[in-house]
């Protein structure tokens, strides 16, 4: 490619089967609400190539993540920097070393999962890197807030509660690809809280409250659209109401879409 940057985007479906277990309600899934999905972009400037995957998942192990850079590289050797960006939606599987129910999943009724998942992460890495075209690039904030911070201070010490006055992060931290035509085609958005909107109170599929953020980004500016989610620095602060459900994760995922 010629000086300057270019883009290319492409996403695919990463829901597991039913019966998953899911971190949330730490019970086997009963079905999916909303797919789960894996994004890629790929930057490039003609020489180096990045790519910057959003996925619905609750975070990676360090193994699973180098078998997925292994995959993405065999097929792209051209893009040396891989960015593995998990929203944390709790109703996923175990994708982390958090619990051993993960590990017997993934290594036994899952292992089939793994093996599509890997394998869906470098297909959709490379489909990006061959639609690489010029595009501008542009960044932006905006006021956004769907999380209340989980630590307060008691007579007793710190508990885990609701603490409306402790620290959060309000805003959403925006970068925009539009195309030579001056035509938005990829949007990447951030915001810190944990997507727990969902959590225990259901065990159905679901990308929580950053799904639906980013179906609200594409209902506002088309279809064409791909909005890729990236979780901050979120550690003590839980999307709110916890435990609200779809409709709760619904609601607060439009107001962040919308404020993105």
């Amino acid at each position: 490619m010629a000086m300057g940057i270019g883009a290319g985007t492409a996403e695919a479906i990463i829901s597991p089967p039913s019966g998953t277990l899911l971190l949330g309600p730490i019970l086997p899934s009963t079905g999916v609400h909303d797919d789960l999905y894996a994004r890629a972009l790929v930057l490039s400037d003609g020489g180096a190539a990045v790519a910057l995957v959003s996925l619905d998942l609750v975070g990676l192990s360090i193994g699973l993540s180098d078998e997925i850079r292994s995959a993405v590289r065999r097929r792209r050797p051209e893009v040396g920097t891989v960015l593995l960006l998990c929203s944390h939606t709790h109703s996923a599987p175990f994708t982390i070393p958090w619990s051993v129910l993960g590990w017997e999943w993934l290594a036994g009724a899952g292992r089939a999962w793994r093996e599509a998942l890997v394998a869906a992460v470098a297909g959709a890495v490379d489909a990006a890197f061959g639609r690489l075209c010029r595009v501008t690039l542009s960044a932006g904030r905006a006021p956004a807030r769907v999380g209340t911070n989980r630590r307060l201070q008691t007579p007793d010490g710190v508990k885990m509660l609701p603490n409306p006055e402790g620290a959060v992060v309000p805003w959403t931290d925006v970068l925009r690809v539009d195309d030579d035509a001056g035509r938005t085609v990829v949007v990447l958005f951030s915001h810190a809280a944990h997507p727990v909107i969902v959590h225990g109170a259901s065990t159905l599929i679901s990308a929580d409250y950053s799904g639906h953020a980013v179906a609200a980004v594409r209902e506002h500016l088309g279809p064409h659209v791909v909005a890729l989610f990236a979780q901050g620095c979120g550690g003590n602060v839980n999307g709110d109401p916890l435990r609200g459900g779809h409709e709760a994760a619904e609601a607060a995922g439009r107001a962040l879409g919308e404020a993105a």
